[in-house]
């Protein structure tokens, strides 16, 4: 397999992803970017506690782990001045509750039965840092439909998938080899990370743009005027 070429070159350096997620780096070079994996000393499953005790919205527990994890690995790291840090998290919700990474195969098992024959939401929250600030974050919702699954199935489903169904909420892998979603905006969320990057300022592919860093020619279909404008108003107030 021939080595990923990065196109989308930034000025303070690579882009910092703060995590350790293979999938997500994937993602990113994917998409040509340059990235460095940092991951975050954060315990999630106390903070995601903490907020399900308080009735903290999923969608805004999201986002305050994915900042939490942010601030962690600015304070961590001496990065560059400028450098752009991108922080991330995840959050399955079901019947009003927040589904966390499964600790063990059982735990992973009894997600997956919670899970099968229903729909689910996944809520996905980004955000970008510059010398240490959050500058930027979106927040977007996907639902997704599990197929109704058997006993043996879940056992050979955790088979297959391995130490992955380890690695996210719900005990599945959309990305994966075996894929136990029947509807649901499946590829909306494998490029998630990559659509909200093309609709942040320092990332616009349009000439206009002072933040513009991505070559002539790339995909501009994330971007309307409007959008741009307001994302320029929100970067400046920041």
């Amino acid at each position: 397999m021939s080595a990923v070429i990065p196109f989308a070159t930034l000025p303070s350096g690579p882009l910092v992803l703060a995590s350790a997620s293979a999938t997500r780096r994937g993602l990113l070079e994917r998409a040509g970017f340059d990235v460095i994996c940092l991951p975050a000393n954060v315990d999630e499953q106390s903070i995601r506690a903490a907020a399900a005790a308080e009735n903290v919205p999923a969608g805004e527990t999201a986002v305050v782990l994915a900042e939490m994890k942010g601030q962690a690995v600015c304070q961590s790291h001496e990065l560059a001045p400028g450098q752009l840090l991108l922080a991330a998290d995840q959050i399955l919700e079901l019947d009003g509750a927040m589904l966390g990474k499964p600790a063990s195969r059982d735990e992973a098992a009894d997600q997956l039965s919670r899970l099968a024959g229903r729909e689910h939401r996944l809520l996905t929250a980004v955000v970008m840092f510059r010398d240490g600030t959050r500058i930027w974050h979106r927040l977007a919702t996907n639902s997704l439909h599990v197929r109704a699954l058997t006993e043996p199935e879940i056992d050979g489903y955790l088979d297959v998938i391995g130490e992955a169904a380890f690695w996210s909420p719900g005990s599945y892998q959309i990305e994966g080899r075996a894929c136990i979603c029947s509807t649901g905006s499946r590829d909306a969320i494998t490029a998630f990370l990559v659509c909200l990057l093309s609709r942040s300022p320092d990332f616009c592919v349009h000439t206009d743009c002072p933040w513009r860093h991505l070559p002539e020619g790339a995909d501009d279909a994330c971007h309307r005027p409007d959008r741009r404008d307001r994302d320029r108003q929100i970067y400046n107030s920041n």
